[in-house]
């Protein structure tokens, strides 16, 4: 048997966990972004035309003439911003890209409406989190994941998924960005589709803790749990991972970040999170 997985960041955790599932299967990870790659297409369609599964959340145009043979199934990535809701990806009015992929919502708001840093760390607490629509978060996230898996005609298998991947509490590290444990349940649930039951809990590594998003104190206390002031930074635009500790270094550090990007300057620069929130509205 040979499966071809294909999300994006969430590729590499999910085809490990399968293969642990399946050790004498062949799987490989092709994320989407190496398909969507003119130099790597080729490459990727001769292995995925080749394969019994292709697992996806998304099919390129440009494949719509592949191999019908082969059994594409498509699964919607975990995406579920309940726990981090104030992470926000930033547009030119243009569609001009910032020099960071991610940010928060209420410090971008702040910034655009010219509030000086030092009081920015007083917009985060419970009367502005209310107003921004973030203790409805985890009914947003639940619906708006449940409707994903309707769309994709699998229905049947959301509430056991659900359920299964919550049995351990914070499951992602930013809203997009599942942990190890997230990953061994998109594994097990693709599994289950393909025709095989295990109740072996595979263990993958754990692909995406490079950058972890903070769980702010006045939301954990909603989720049950701990919170804290603390994010771990790393990408392409970083040279080295960068632990930030507190609610004002973290401010400082993206103020000082904006003032060196044109987009965010001229401050005409347009805020959107996976939950839609208005974040300008809400607090100014």
């Amino acid at each position: 048997m040979k499966i071809v997985i294909s999300f994006n960041c969430q590729t590499p955790g999910v085809a490990e966990a399968l293969f642990q599932l399946n050790p004498s299967y062949k799987i490989l990870n092709i994320p989407l972004f190496n398909i969507n790659d003119p130099s790597f297409r080729a490459a990727a369609q001769k292995e995925i035309e080749s394969s019994d599964y292709w697992i996806t959340d998304s099919i390129p145009e440009f494949f719509s003439s592949i191999n019908k043979k082969i059994k594409v199934i498509e699964v919607p990535m975990l995406t579920y911003p309940a726990f981090y809701p104030d992470i926000s990806g930033i547009s030119g009015e243009n569609g001009e890209k910032t020099i960071r992929k991610y940010h928060s919502g209420i410090v971008a708001a702040a910034y655009k409406n010219n509030m000086p840093v030092e009081e920015v760390p007083s917009l985060f607490n419970k009367i502005n989190f209310n107003k921004l629509g973030f203790f409805n978060a985890h009914q947003d996230s639940f619906n708006n994941l449940k409707n994903q898996y309707s769309k994709y005609g699998l229905e049947k298998y959301f509430y056991d998924f659900f359920y299964e991947v919550k049995k351990n509490g914070i499951f992602m590290y930013t809203a997009t960005h599942p942990n190890a444990y997230g990953h061994a349940c998109i594994a097990k649930l693709v599994n289950k589709i393909i025709g095989n039951e295990s109740n072996v809990m595979p263990k993958p590594k754990d692909y995406l803790s490079y950058f972890q998003w903070s769980l702010y104190p006045d939301l954990s206390i909603y989720h049950g749990i701990e919170g804290y002031y603390r994010w771990l930074l790393k990408d392409s635009t970083l040279p080295n991972e960068i632990n930030i500790l507190g609610l004002e270094l973290f401010c400082q550090f993206y103020y000082q970040q904006y003032d060196q990007d044109e987009v965010m300057k001229n401050r005409s620069y347009i805020i959107k999170n996976e939950l839609g929130t208005n974040f300008e509205k809400a607090l100014f």
